[in-house]
């Protein structure tokens, strides 16, 4: 009789277990400003275990404060809402059950927190999405799941920016969008983005920013918006520093951090790289062509295979200077590297049938081919700041200068199978250079709190350079010759002298204008 009750017990939780796994639970709810009865967007809503006090599962809020939490597992949960600046609201004994599969939360009001301290220190992690006026701030350095990986897949983990599979990036839906470090330029960028975000490594960044409303200050360039990617730093009196290592069968990523501060002037010194194992890919496709004004079937198969390598280094040395109390100078000097080579044979057979299906020529060939890209770059700035008295009030000149030395090229070979001597081959070597020099000054005066004005200048001296040495082979010579029609050289300067002046002004606590006058000068 007992085994028979244990039997019946073990078969009605099984029934019950796989019952709940075909159930879709969830918990919705709104966050708004009580305050300003205004929608909260990213306001993070958390489901914590009513016992242990365990974090289940969470979510976060759009732009009308809706959140929606699917597949809540069943039992008796605090949900706990917070976001920066407001007090968190917290709500107990929330229960998702057989009976009660789905609950409404309502409209979730969220104070504006307001604390009046002689003295405090605060020490916790920033939230991992900030939104803030003109931008979206994702801090790297909160989340833990993107510290093994690259700059490239942090990018996917940002809101309003999207990266395909060729490691295209668009910011709400733009692809104009400009790449900056640190707030500065870099030449690592001006040749091929896809590489020089897999050249980072996501451990090495603090902060990746995403500007939809760029001030006047900035270029017209990226005209969609401006992507800024905030490197590590550290700012501790003494001597202090950390490593990251990660390995896996196809990446390895690695990083080390050293900084030295002594009262007012500190050094920091970085190294960082990564580099993807030797892959090797395949593929296998065939094509059929009916010529019905011919009376042929041609039928085409290409059977081949890939190999790659990957990798990419930084490195670089920096100061900080605080002079006084409202006078800092900083500069720093950093070196980036990334190369990239692959090589494949593809096998091609061609048959060629009348309508009847009967051979009139078949053809069998080898094509091989290798390619390889090697950027560097050198990065140098310096940068003064001075803040006045009043809050806001700020007066920067910065000077940076970019230096950068792409060269690609390739080799392609096509000869018939049992045969050592190509057809015909095609090679390049494509050399070139992308040096950018900035100058800028920028001046910040806040009238109140609800009004600012913005003005500053800039000049900026580009100069690109590109050259495609191509040949082609010649079978008579069994050697390359050169092939001035395909072959050129590139030689582009520009100049570019700008000013600007802004002013944004606050009305009614919720209505931002911002009015803007830009001159730009520009001679290639």
């Amino acid at each position: 009789m007992k085994k028979f009750i244990f039997i019946l017990f073990h078969c009605l939780v099984n029934t019950l277990a796989e019952a709940q796994s075909d159930i879709s639970t969830s918990i919705t709810g709104t966050v708004f400003d009580k305050s300003t009865r205004q929608p909260l967007d990213y306001a993070t809503v958390s489901v914590m275990h009513k016992e242990s006090g365990k974090l289940i599962t969470g979510s976060l809020t759009d732009s009308e404060g809706k959140f929606t939490i699917y597949n809540v597992p069943f039992g008796r949960y605090k949900i706990v809402v917070n976001y920066i600046s407001y007090e968190n609201v917290s709500i107990d004994n929330v229960t998702i059950n057989i009976e009660k599969q789905s609950v409404s939360l309502g409209t979730i009001y969220l104070s504006p927190s307001v604390l009046s301290l002689a003295e405090v220190t605060v020490v916790s992690d920033k939230p991992v999405i900030e939104n803030r006026i003109g931008k979206i701030i994702y801090n790297v350095s909160s989340d833990i799941s993107s510290q093994g990986g690259l700059a490239i897949d942090v990018l996917k983990k940002v809101p309003q920016v999207t990266v395909d599979a060729d490691g295209n990036v668009e910011l709400q839906g733009n692809s104009n969008v400009r790449f900056l470090i640190n707030g500065k330029p870099s030449s690592i960028f001006g040749n091929s983005l896809a590489d020089a975000l897999a050249s980072i490594p996501a451990s090495q960044i603090k902060s990746i920013e995403a500007i939809t409303n760029p001030g006047a200050r900035y270029d017209s360039q990226g005209t969609g918006g401006i992507i800024n990617i905030i490197l590590e730093d550290n700012k501790l009196q003494g001597i202090s520093g950390n490593t990251n290592l990660s390995a896996g069968t196809r990446l390895q990523n690695g990083s080390v951090n050293l900084s030295a501060k002594k009262n007012n002037f500190g050094v920091n010194g970085y190294f960082s790289g990564n580099w993807r194992l030797s892959s090797k890919g395949g593929f296998t496709n065939t094509r059929v062509t009916t010529d019905s004004t011919a009376g042929q079937i041609t039928t085409l198969t290409q059977d081949g295979f890939n190999n790659s390598d990957r990798l990419g280094l930084r490195s670089g040395l920096g100061f900080e200077w605080n002079i006084s109390e409202r006078n800092t100078l900083t500069g720093s000097v950093g070196y980036n590297q990334f190369s990239f080579s692959s090589s494949g044979q593809t096998d091609l057979e061609q048959w060629i049938r009348d309508l009847s299906g009967n051979n009139e020529q078949e053809i069998f060939t080898v094509r091989n081919s290798e390619s390889s890209r090697n950027v560097r770059s050198i990065d140098w700035n310096l940068d003064y700041t001075k803040n006045f008295k009043k809050e806001g009030h700020e007066l920067d000149v910065l000077f940076s200068s970019t230096h950068g030395r792409p060269v690609s090229g390739y080799t392609q070979t096509q000869l018939y199978t049992g045969e050592t001597v190509p057809f015909e081959g095609s090679s390049s070597n494509n050399p070139g250079t992308d040096n950018q020099i900035e100058l800028s000054l920028n001046y910040v005066y806040p009238i109140n709190e609800n009004f600012s004005i913005e003005t500053g200048f800039k000049t900026v001296f580009q100069n690109l350079m590109s050259i495609a040495d191509v040949s082609v082979f010649s079978p008579s010579f069994n050697d390359y010759i050169s092939d001035p029609l395909q072959s050129y050289n590139l030689k582009y300067n520009l100049k570019i002298n700008a000013g600007y002046f802004s002013s944004d002004v606050r009305l009614f606590n919720f209505l931002d204008l911002n009015h803007r006058i830009t001159y730009d000068y520009t001679k290639m």
